[in-house]
């Protein structure tokens, strides 16, 4: 057996394009399957140009890749790619705002929304969306809108492009969506049809025209007031509603909206399309593009004419209301003065040019007896009202004044005007606050002397009360004193008597039988004689009423305390400071003094008594002191008690006080306190 020999960099005998050989010296026909083999395998594999050529076909198709996925990145607008199953591959930045979310490559399916809905508000299932549609049944979507929710909760309108990818043998590969956001456009064309339906129900003739006068809109109060249908207008002048005397007046809105400006309330007249005039108020505006720009006008007519013939004739029968003294205005619905009188300007201090288009309680700055909702809701109900009202003229001053309201209503029966009259009633009403306040005050003084005749009649009837008590009393110290009286003279005068009467007789006898008189008798006899005398005297003298004036007042007080009667010695004491000037005052103390004295000879069982005035600070003070056997002793043998009371009541009337006092070195002091006259 041969073998083949093998030598470095030769490939050996009999091997050939990688196959092996293991036999020298095969047969013929193996030889031929081997060459046979060897041209299949050659053929088989790629030539080196086409290996060139598939690297180029890739690098392009890898690049056309990338400037497609860079294309889809740059676009505004959300454009993503699927597979053929519905599975992301790739989105752009647009995708992440629109959606609200970062899409999940591979794993979220047919659209990169969170969730989605049908523009009739039912939830549509991913599946069923308008990309899905396309990739499943090959056709391109359009004209389909649908809603997004994002995470955050808010929504949003698109309009969705899906298209299918197919490959070059037409197999579907997958798809590409892009999504425009109409969620401003369909807030838009809701905002438009909102104003065209409010535009449509106005009452009000709501018009549209360009820069140059030519009608672009025309609403159904316009077609309803002015007589022209929208197709009769739209396109032609508005010169045609201008009567010939007032074109002028177009010419001059045109250059005020030219510059921007707006017309508020402008009256004019405007002519129907049969021919009659007609009294409109005007609001024009200028309609402007989204750049800002002026590029049509915009005009709403209100139809006033009735107002104005109401107003016109109003104004005719007021010349007549100018002949009154009152305040007359009329008021239109907006409570704004069409018409002010003579009389209102003389109250008021305002002309009636200051007045006319005013709000009048802004004007007069009116204060009202109640809410100013609750008179207008009177005024609806009733169609008149009358109260009083608070106004203020030009000036600042304050009126009062009595208003009366009366509505007169339209055929529809709306308010359209006020005829009020106010009556200047300040005069009057400063004298009622004046008769108020003085009716306030007799009130106020009526109630404190009302009180006080109370008190007076309480203290009259304490007064009285006691009074009677004392008469009580009085009644029993006069039967008490002549009591004492007779028992005085019984036990004293008349037993005096009595002894000398025996004594006389003794001395009779004696004389009779001795011829001969004992003086020691006599001068008995004479000595009870005289007592019988002094007791008379004191008698007298306790049942006479001394007249003392206050003149002698201080010599009485000196003689009361020196008198004989006495039976224990009396002294008086004085500053000589009495100046009493009312006799009264000094026959009440006198007497207070006196009854002091005579208790303290009857009663103390003293050695002295001590008579005192004298004049301190204040008050003038007089006592009566002795050295007996005190207060307590007297009060123990039942000699008080009703005596102080009397002294006590006759102090009390002069404006005195007296008290009755034991000093510590014993015996009782009586003392009364009168204060200095002022």
């Amino acid at each position: 057996m041969n073998k083949t020999k093998i030598t470095a960099g030769k490939k050996p005998k009999g091997q050939r394009n990688g196959i092996h050989n293991t036999g020298g010296n095969g047969s013929n026909g193996a030889n031929a399957s081997n060459r046979s083999a060897r041209r299949r395998l050659k053929n088989s594999l790629p030539r080196p140009r086409e290996i060139r050529d598939l690297k180029r076909s890739e690098e392009a198709a890898r690049v056309a890749e990338q400037k497609f996925r860079e294309m889809i990145n740059a676009l505004p607008a959300a454009v993503y790619t699927t597979d053929a199953q519905g599975r992301l591959t790739h989105f752009n930045q647009a995708c992440i705002e629109l959606s609200g979310r970062v899409p999940k490559l591979g794993s979220d399916k047919w659209c990169v929304t969170w969730k989605l809905y049908y523009p009739d508000g039912r939830r549509m299932p991913h599946q069923e969306c308008p990309m899905a549609i396309a990739i499943k049944t090959g056709r391109v979507i359009r004209g389909a809108e649908a809603i997004a929710e994002r995470p955050d909760g808010s929504r949003i309108c698109f309009v969705p492009y899906p298209t299918p990818l197919r490959d070059a043998t037409g197999r579907i590969v997958g798809g590409v969506n892009m999504l425009i956001d109409i969620t401003e456009r369909k807030r838009a064309e809701a905002a438009a049809l909102r104003l065209a339906a409010v535009v449509q129900s106005s009452h009000d003739a709501i018009a549209a025209k360009d820069l140059n006068g030519v009608v672009t809109d025309w609403n159904q109060s316009a077609e309803r007031i002015f007589g022209y249908k929208a197709k009769e207008i739209i396109g032609k002048s508005i010169l045609m509603l201008i009567p010939p005397e007032r074109q002028s007046e177009e010419n001059e809105i045109l250059r005020k909206i030219r510059s921007g400006q707006s017309i508020d309330h402008y009256e004019t007249i405007r002519s129907r399309k049969d021919g009659t005039l007609l009294d409109v108020a005007l609001t024009i505006s200028p309609i402007k593009d989204r750049d800002g720009k002026i590029v049509g006008v915009s005009k709403i007519a209100r139809d006033i004419t009735k107002q104005k013939k109401t107003e016109r004739r109003l104004t005719d029968q007021a010349r007549l209301l100018d002949l009154t003294n009152e305040a007359i205005l009329i008021r239109d619905h907006e409570d704004r003065v069409t018409y002010w009188n003579r009389g209102a300007q003389e109250i008021y201090g305002y002309s009636a040019a200051e007045a006319f288009g005013q709000v009048t309680h802004k004007l007069l700055r009116t204060e009202h007896s109640e809410s100013l909702r609750q008179v207008f809701k009177k005024l609806e109900r009733d169609n008149r009202w009358s109260g009083e009202l608070i106004h203020r003229r030009k000036d600042g001053t304050k009126i009062f004044v009595m208003s009366h309201w009366v509505v007169d209503r339209d055929e529809r029966g709306k308010r359209s005007f006020v005829l009020e009259t106010n009556t200047d009633i300040t005069a009057r009403k400063q004298a009622e606050l004046g008769l108020q306040r003085s009716k306030q005050m007799l009130e106020k003084v009526v109630h404190q002397r009302t009180r006080a005749l109370r008190e007076a009649n309480a203290e009259l009837e304490t007064e009285i009360s006691r009074r009677k008590g004392l008469e009580g009393q009085i009644l029993e110290i006069s039967d008490r004193e002549q009591e004492r009286l007779g028992q005085e003279l019984h036990d004293g005068l008349c037993q005096q008597l009595t002894a000398v009467a025996f004594m006389a007789r003794a001395t009779a006898l004696r004389l009779n039988d001795h011829r001969v008189a004992d003086p020691a008798e006599l001068e008995k006899i004479a000595r009870l004689i005289n007592n019988s005398v002094m007791d008379a005297r004191n008698i007298a003298h306790d049942l006479h009423k001394e007249q003392i004036d206050a003149a002698g007042f201080e010599d009485a007080l000196r003689d009361l305390a020196e008198r004989k009667i006495w039976k224990t010695p009396c002294r008086f004491r004085s500053d000589g400071e009495l100046e009493l000037e009312d006799d009264r005052v000094a026959g009440e103390i006198f007497r207070i003094l006196r009854e002091g004295v005579i208790n303290a000879n009857k009663h103390a069982r003293a050695t002295e008594i001590i008579l005192e005035a004298c004049r301190r600070k204040r008050e003038f003070v007089f006592s009566v002191t002795d050295n007996g056997i005190g207060f307590n002793g007297k009060a123990a043998n039942g000699s008080g008690g009703l005596g102080i009371h009397i002294m006590q009541y006759r102090a009390q009337s002069i404006g005195a006080r007296v008290e009755l006092e034991s000093p510590r070195r014993g015996g009782t002091r009586l003392a009364l306190y009168l204060p200095l006259a002022k």
